[in-house]
């Protein structure tokens, strides 16, 4: 294990925290931050996590960012946790502006009625647990992703199929969210795939995205926010903290107002932030863009989703999950990822061979208050941020030949290889821009790459990332064994040094767990639709194969009894066979000697003399005379 690797196991080995009874189990994002739930570093820590063979608390981490699910399915971008004991002892996050540089729960009200969480959960009335949340400020939408990919990443136990029913019934509730609420109208001709009327999947504040404060894009996006927030007078009734104005992503005091000002804007008219019309968008509150980073992970989160359903599907299929799924819901995926696929497509410039994100042109309504509009506008800044379609898995071969062309070039105005590591956030490097890099987007960037079958330049993005991090040369055979190892959020892309405060810490917990992430390596990523074996079918497998054991094993006795005795008879039985041929043999001799010894003996000559007497012509005459001589003589 290389330090680097040992480095980052000990820091979120370090930042496990967990709130209430039973437990919520989360990571903090800094050590300032307890009680604090950032979505983006919580997801990304789990899926570290699992890699090392802690899925159980990948799966504790799901739980926890999913506790505070509205019943309309939404899912916020900032949790915090906080819990008063029955000795009034109180732990997690406090009610403050401020945790460190993030914002803290006192930023964001009470939530408007469909962003609650459902009867029943831990954040109820009486409940010592309480779980706050950002309001209507939405998480970036990767949670399909992460959810399969710990699935992937696990031992595919039957809990973990569990894990991912579970998930998968609030994943549909999520993602139906955004397809029906934040852009329920958005129409993509099949002629004309740019033109959107009204505009899809809007992004309503900065920090919903992964876009840092301290993007260009943002002083042109912002500038109608600006202008309603200076018009209005609006300035904020609290002091910004010295940890927020010395964060690497503080921009200036203008551009940061205006974060918080439509933060309060969004707090005051929650019940009617955005709606939709057949032809226009409306809001309440002058700001809206469609972000390329928010549909990328959109686009990929839909793919996952499905992948998630064909998986349970299977799983039905064989009895292994008692669930029945219909042909509606079938078709509803497929349809939601076509549809983010041609969301993100529709931010693709041909022109300029790369992804642009669109604001909304806003203007007031006449004669209420509030902002509508159904047109959007390009937002041609080089960017880094723009690369953040990578991860949304294309499939155009022209389009990734375009952008990936981008993340090499030396000259020109979308020029983004500018220094020893990659990826500068600002482009045009010949004008030597005031420029940093993020661990985040160069992981986004270098896994995006692979899922474009980029795998070369993919693996360059990942060691050059590592190298940084350890403090060293960009070099292909490093092996991370670092003098000095540096986990900041983000790095300054000319001296490759850490940017930030020491208020918190440079020690982020989202840096070492893309660290992590990068140094161990994925598992195949492979599902085979066939029905895996549960306990109950091996134990009863195994049974039956004992039976037939014990069977065998019993036939095999018998058989070796019915030899041992057939032998047994078999040599009684020749040994009879012998002493009755014996007896034979000599009953036989002994009649062969007694024949002899019955039988008359001929007297050859004296047949021979009674023969020849009898033939004699004399005793013819006679008429037997002889015969009497004869007796005579034989007296």
């Amino acid at each position: 294990m290389t330090s680097l690797e040992t480095a980052a196991r000990s820091i979120l080995s370090n930042s496990i925290r967990a709130v209430g009874t039973p437990p919520n189990e989360y990571i903090y994002p800094a050590s300032c931050s307890e009680g604090l739930v950032d979505t983006t570093t919580t997801l990304l820590a789990a899926r570290a996590l699992a890699k090392t063979g802690r899925s159980d608390l990948a799966w504790s981490f799901v739980k926890t960012v999913f506790s505070a699910q509205g019943s309309n399915g939404f899912l916020p971008r900032y949790l915090y946790l906080n819990f008063t004991d029955e000795y009034n002892t109180f732990t997690g996050a406090p009610w403050v502006e401020f945790m460190g540089s993030y914002p803290g729960p006192k930023l964001f009200p009470a939530r408007p009625a469909g962003y609650l969480p459902q009867a029943g959960s831990e954040d109820s009335e009486g409940s010592r647990m309480k779980i706050h949340s950002s309001n209507t400020l939405s998480a970036p939408p990767s949670h399909a992703t992460a959810v399969l990919d710990i699935f992937f990443l696990s031992n595919q136990t039957s809990t973990d199929v569990d894990n991912l029913l579970r998930f998968f019934h609030k994943l549909q509730r999520w993602h139906g969210f955004l397809h029906r609420q934040t852009a329920p109208n958005c129409t993509l001709n099949a002629e004309d795939e740019h033109k959107e009327n009204p505009p899809c999947l809007l992004v309503k504040h900065p920090w919903e995205t992964e876009v840092e404060l301290t993007s260009p894009i943002w002083q042109h996006s912002l500038g109608n926010a600006t202008f309603d927030m200076v018009e209005s007078g609006w300035f904020p009734s609290f002091e910004i903290p010295g940890a927020v104005k010395n964060a690497y992503n503080y921009p200036d005091e203008t551009a940061y107002n205006t974060a918080l000002y439509l933060l309060d804007c969004l707090a005051k008219r929650s019940g009617d932030e955005q709606q939709h019309t057949d032809s226009r968008y409306r809001s309440s509150c002058p700001f809206a863009m469609v972000d390329v980073g928010f549909t990328a992970l959109f686009a990929k989160s839909s793919q996952d989703l499905r992948r998630i359903q064909q998986i349970l599907l299977d799983k039905h299929e064989f009895g292994i999950v008692k669930r029945e799924t219909s042909w509606h819901e079938v078709t509803e995926a497929q349809e939601w990822v076509t549809r983010s696929g041609k969301m993100l497509h529709g931010l693709y410039s041909d022109a300029g061979g790369t992804y642009f994100n669109q604001i909304v042109n806003l203007t007031a309504r006449d004669g209420s208050n509030g902002f509508e509009s159904n047109h959007t506008a390009a937002i041609e800044i080089p960017d880094a941020s723009s690369f953040g379609g990578l991860w949304g898995q294309i499939a155009n071969e022209t389009v990734i030949e375009s952008v990936t062309q981008q993340l090499l070039q030396r000259s020109g105005s979308y020029s983004f290889n500018c220094g020893d590591f990659p990826l500068w956030s600002i482009g045009d490097c010949e004008s030597l821009p005031s420029a940093s890099i993020y661990p985040l987007l160069n992981y986004r960037v270098s896994r995006g790459l692979r899922y474009s079958k980029e795998v070369g330049l993919g693996h360059f993005f990942t060691t050059s990332t590592l190298d940084l991090m350890c403090g060293g040369s960009n070099s292909i055979e490093s092996n991370y064994t670092c003098q000095t190892v540096g986990f900041a959020s983000a790095f300054n892309a000319t001296t490759g040094l850490a940017l930030g405060s020491e208020e918190c810490g440079l020690e982020s917990t989202l840096t070492a767990a893309i660290a992590l992430d990068m140094l161990i390596p994925d598992k195949p990523f492979k599902y085979a639709s066939t029905p895996p074996i549960s306990n109950s079918s091996v134990i009863f497998l195994i049974a039956v194969e004992m039976i037939i054991a014990l069977g065998v094993g019993v036939a095999c006795v018998v058989l070796s009894v019915h030899l041992m005795r057939r032998a047994s008879a078999d040599e009684e039985g020749d040994a009879f066979l012998e002493l009755r041929q014996q007896v034979d043999a000599e009953e036989e001799e002994d009649l062969l000697v007694q024949t002899q010894d019955d039988s008359p003996r001929v007297d050859f000559a004296g047949w021979t003399r009674d023969l020849l007497s009898k033939l004699n012509p004399m005793n013819l005459i006679d008429g037997g005379g002889g015969q009497e001589e004869t007796d005579l003589q034989t007296r």
